[in-house]
């Protein structure tokens, strides 16, 4: 009876997880139509292949729905209806990425580079699947949640390992196509690895929850969850990828290398940052739940207002500058005749504003740190070597710019590097038990 329960709640989630895609996906495709018809003057449907797919099959259930419902409302037509909705999910899924391939095998036949937000999608759902699954108080692997965690992992690799063998069939037009079955691979591949790696930390995710669930049963608790830690090394391992990227980037401005190299590596650089808006959403997400986790102990006072100012404030920041960045080759297009003077200048400018929100992000989670530092929690200092080396690295950054010192570049990265370890550390120190004086479970 309780497995029966489960499953209709999951499908009941599936279905408003579709209900929210569809319309996400509804102001992505006009945003998409908005800027190609303004700045290209035209638009192959092929660019909106999965938008358009995803907006058919939510149109479909949605027909679906008002034929079985025109008549009568009961129990078994409900079931059904939901039932349908789960096929439909699955058709989705994996239907879009089908789609997504076939005309990126076409583009690549075609010797053209196309960009989509296929992934981005994949993390919005996967985000309002989890709020849902929150908001029911189910778990989607509730069948073996109670497992030991090596069982439980073997469990969820295998299950991957079957999604995988699935996920290759995406090769299909690629060889329609005759389009470089290598790059095909390559790129399926490295889908692969993103989706298994997003299933990976949301089963870790629920495992941990589980968890801490029954740690708070035995009177016992952490400082911070084990899902803070979590949530954390997905930034944590970008943000190390991407001062590597901008060290290389800055090398090139201070020298005025803008050449064929330059260009080239742009392009590869732009690829890498359309993977930051899935990045500055997961970030959101690990700020909010570091909040909630250290309100049972700072309580809903000015720093915990300040910390949810900080939060909105760093989310609309690493929006602005995500959308430039993605914008800026169509801006660079539209103004062809400025000089290479002037449009150094330009990039020289948008250097020293981003260095500006940084410090301006920096100063307010330095206060909240330095409060954070007076409730004496263990292992404080890390906190305050990242403080100093973080405040440091910018200063240093900055100077360097300046300068055109390529030699404070590199050092401040490194410092860069070493204050994001210290902070990875204190949470990974905060995650241990302790006991607990707080009655409330912890649904983060």
């Amino acid at each position: 009876m309780r497995d029966e329960r489960m499953i209709k709640e999951l499908n009941k989630t599936k279905l408003v997880v579709i209900y929210y895609i569809f319309f996400i996906t509804l102001l992505v495709f006009f945003t998409k139509l908005f800027i190609f018809t303004r700045f290209a003057n035209t638009i192959h449907i092929s660019l909106l292949s999965v938008e358009l797919f995803i907006i058919l099959i939510s149109l479909i259930l949605l027909v679906i729905r008002l034929i079985m419902f025109i008549q009568n409302k009961d129990e078994r037509v409900e079931q059904n209806y939901e039932k349908i909705g789960n096929i439909l999910f699955t058709v989705m899924l994996f239907g879009s990425f089908f789609i997504h391939f076939l005309f990126v095998a076409f583009y690549q036949s075609q010797n053209l580079i196309t960009y989509n937000l296929t992934s981005t999608l994949i993390l919005l759902g996967l985000i309002i699947f989890i709020y849902q699954l929150r908001k029911r108080h189910i778990y989607y692997h509730h069948a073996f949640i109670n497992m030991r965690q090596y069982d439980y992992t073997i469990k969820i690799l295998k299950r991957i390992l079957v999604f995988s063998l699935i996920f290759t069939i995406n090769i299909i037009p690629y060889f329609i196509f005759k389009a470089s079955v290598f790059y095909g691979f390559i790129s399926i591949g490295i889908s692969i690895l993103s989706l298994s790696f997003a299933y990976l930390i949301f089963a870790l995710y629920e495992k941990n929850h589980y968890n801490d669930t029954e740690l708070l049963i035995e009177n016992k608790t952490r400082n911070l969850t084990k899902n803070v830690l979590l949530f954390f090394s997905i930034p944590f391992f970008y943000n190390l990828c991407s001062i590597v990227i901008n060290f290389i980037n800055n090398n090139y401005m201070i020298n005025n290398n803008i050449n064929d190299d330059f260009i080239a590596f742009s392009s590869y650089k732009s690829l890498f940052d359309l993977y930051q808006l899935d990045i500055i959403i997961l970030t959101t997400i690990t700020l909010f739940t570091i909040r909630n986790s250290i309100k049972k102990w700072m309580g809903n006072n000015n720093i915990y207002s300040l910390l949810t100012f900080y939060i909105y404030s760093s989310l609309i920041i690493n929006l602005l500058k995500f959308f430039f960045r993605i914008s800026l080759p169509l801006i660079i297009y539209t103004y062809l005749n400025i000089s290479s003077d002037q449009l150094q200048q330009f990039v020289n400018q948008t250097l020293y504003i981003d260095l500006g929100l940084v410090l301006f992000l920096f100063i307010i989670k330095s206060i909240i740190l330095y409060h954070i530092i007076k409730k004496g929690l263990s292992n404080s200092y890390l906190l305050v070597l990242y403080i100093l080396l973080s405040f440091i690295s910018i200063f240093i950054n900055l100077w360097g710019l300046s300068q055109k010192a390529i030699v404070l570049i590199i050092f401040s990265s490194l410092l860069n590097i070493l204050a994001q370890v210290f902070l990875f550390k204190y949470f990974y120190n905060n995650t241990k038990i302790i006991k607990s004086t707080y009655i409330q479970v912890d649904k983060n």
